[in-house]
């Protein structure tokens, strides 16, 4: 069957994504090549990624969110995109699925793509009964993130996702 290529959202007058994951230039910029296949970058946690330009400003899209947007809509409020067969890097428009959060981390540990949580991972460094205390003890403006960091051995960023239980958010 032919490759199916469609506008990408937001990004009409100059890229198109296809149904295998591909992006390609279509509108004439700078130092561009009209049908030129862009080459994907990879997201820290494994996804593919696409610088897109647009007013000289450029961006960077997961594929995976551009493939569904542009076949299959908008992405619903409180869902994600979800890859079926747990392969980040198959964005084929026949592995993406949107899910809610709860779904798509149920399907994750299914297929046991999704490392153990809380003291259960062994790359915790924190105890369950130290996020306790830091959830008890942070104040902003005397006890911050930073000085909980510091006192806990980890950074201010894990303070703060700890806090607004981005991590830790079973305890």
């Amino acid at each position: 069957m032919a490759e199916r290529w469609l506008p990408v959202v937001g990004y009409e007058e100059q890229y198109q994504v296809s149904d295998a994951g591909r992006i390609r230039r279509i509108g004439h910029g700078r130092g561009s090549v009209d049908g030129r296949l862009l080459t994907l970058g990879r997201h820290a946690q494994g996804y593919r990624t696409a610088i897109l330009w647009k007013d000289n400003v450029g961006s960077m899209n997961l594929v995976h969110r551009l493939v569904l947007a542009a076949f299959e809509g908008a992405c619903p409020d409180g869902h994600e995109v979800n890859h079926k067969n747990g392969v980040k890097t198959d964005n084929c428009l026949g592995n993406l699925e949107y899910m809610t959060r709860e779904q798509n981390i149920a399907h994750a540990m299914a297929y046991g793509l999704m490392r153990l949580i809380g003291e259960d991972n062994p790359m915790a460094i924190l105890t369950t009964r130290q996020v306790e205390e830091i959830r008890a003890t942070y104040e902003p403006g005397t006890v911050g993130y930073k000085r909980l960091g510091n006192r806990y051995g980890v950074s201010w960023e894990t303070i703060r996702n700890i806090i607004k239980r981005r991590s830790w958010d079973a305890v």
